[in-house]
């Protein structure tokens, strides 16, 4: 390959590739198709995840005093949501709270979720933008109590934008630079003014110079800070109507796809 830099997504991982052979002894094992117990579908449109091959408990209903079982299920289903999954994530997470001890009601919810799963075998994750061409990333650290909503969200903004720098510089050091700014969302009308008009300095000097970071970055050259409203989010920590509920979905990227082994 020559040594001129990759131009393409192709050139770069052939770049990549070859450069790792000339330090270290690597064995070429053709695309992916399995990857930690998850099935890969690649194709040229989009890269897509379909849910691993699992089985769902064969006896709906446990009894109250099947502790293990229970604790069995919400595992099972806990795996299931951080991985191809995570239109149940909010439910599992609530069902969790009861493994010490699930009443009828949280027997029955269980009931419902694994009859929800196997009723839609079919939903996987869809990664990549076929129309931007663009990448999504999630990020939410929270490591001390806020003041105010408006000082939790604004201080989430400079860890998210530091993850997007590092990866830039690893993106860059392969040859692929960054020609457009990285957009981070924020929900927060408040903290998007802050980061952009910095002028009530009165309610923000409480807050840790270090979470300020993100107000000294140029903007529009690098980074830019955008506010994106909350029912457009494919985020939510609340219960959905049905209607929402699909509509997550699809901003989260799931799809039915028919899988290859059904």
């Amino acid at each position: 390959m020559s040594s001129a830099s990759p131009t393409t997504t192709v050139d770069l991982i052939d770049y990549t590739r070859d450069s790792l052979k000339r330090s270290y002894n690597l064995k070429e094992l053709g695309k992916v198709k399995r990857f930690l117990g998850f099935d890969v579908i690649c194709n040229r449109e989009a890269r897509k995840v379909f849910p691993a091959k699992f089985k769902l408990p064969a006896i709906w209903e446990p009894l109250i005093d099947q502790q293990k079982t229970y604790m069995k299920d919400t595992g099972a289903t806990n795996w299931i949501s951080c991985s191809t999954r995570p239109d149940i994530a909010y439910t599992v997470s609530r069902l969790a709270k009861a493994n010490a001890g699930p009443s009828q009601a949280h027997l029955n919810l269980i009931k419902h979720l694994l009859q929800y799963l196997k009723g839609t075998p079919d939903y996987s994750l869809e990664f990549g933008s076929r129309d931007l061409s663009i990448t999504d990333l999630g990020h939410a650290v929270f490591t001390f109590i806020a003041l105010s909503t408006t000082e939790a969200e604004f201080a989430n903004l400079a860890p998210a934008a530091l993850s997007t720098k590092w990866i830039a510089r690893i993106l860059e050091e392969c040859g692929a630079l960054q020609l457009k700014p990285t957009i981070i969302f924020t929900n927060s009308l408040n903290a998007h003014l802050t980061v952009i008009n910095p002028i009530n300095k009165a309610r923000t000097r409480t807050i840790d110079i270090r979470y300020k970071w993100i107000i000294e970055q140029p903007t529009g050259d690098l980074l830019e800070v955008r506010h994106i409203k909350g029912v457009d989010m494919p985020a939510e920590t609340k219960p959905l109507q049905k209607e929402k509920h699909a509509v997550f979905m699809r901003l989260l990227g799931m799809v039915a796809r028919k899988v290859p082994w059904a």
